[in-house]
């Protein structure tokens, strides 16, 4: 076993977990970063171990690791169908990244998207507000998930003008095919869109 593949695996059961756990017991530092790397990479295939890995990883309290590990709680979370619980973790890496401005994640971009997609009306103006004191992002997928976000609240608010801008911009963002990053051309593009997302914003882009 190569001297990180004990925090890097890809599967998960009892055994693999007692292997890990005694690794960790030995490690003399960065238990939270493994921790954090551990549950990251089970968060979409083992999303309730994933979960469990990460928790343990915010009780440890390293400052930098917090943020992004709460932002794969709610991956995870997602994964596993609990969308308001994914919110309420979303909030809590925002409220972290307010105390540690270092750690920058996608948070606030992510936050409102799921709030559009998922229609939770209840927190519309609160996406709305988040999104107009962080902007746009720098990275087409930041950009991508601000305005899809803007453009279905718009939408359903009646508010069409904003929302037509709103879904031309998301549009714009997601045909991007090259980054800007010069050794990582394709680090923070839009990925394939869902063909039921993309049809409601062309037809957004179309209102009049």
């Amino acid at each position: 076993m190569a001297s990180e593949d004990w925090y890097q695996n890809t599967t998960w059961n009892d055994e693999i977990e007692e292997a890990f756990n005694k690794k960790l017991q030995r490690s003399r530092s960065q238990r939270a970063q493994y921790l954090r790397i551990q549950g990251s990479l089970l968060k979409d295939t083992h999303p309730q171990a994933g979960i469990r890995l990460l928790a343990r990883c915010v009780e440890a309290g390293e400052d930098f690791e917090i943020a992004h590990a709460l932002l794969d709680t709610a991956h995870a979370q997602l994964v596993q169908g609990d969308v308001d619980a994914a919110l309420d973790t979303l909030e809590a890496v925002i409220e972290q990244e307010k105390r540690q401005p270092r750690s920058r994640t996608t948070a606030a971009y992510d936050y409102p998207f799921l709030i559009a997609i998922y229609c939770r009306k209840e927190r519309y103006q609160s996406a709305l507000d988040l999104l107009e004191r962080h902007g746009d992002g720098f990275f087409e997928s930041m950009i991508f998930e601000a305005e899809t976000a803007k453009a279905l609240i718009f939408e359903e608010r009646g508010e069409d003008a904003l929302a037509q801008q709103a879904s031309r911009k998301a549009l714009e963002a997601a045909s991007v095919e090259v980054g800007w990053l010069p050794d990582h051309p394709k680090v923070g593009l839009v990925p394939t869109l869902p063909s039921q997302l993309h049809g409601r914003l062309q037809r957004i882009a179309r209102l009049e």
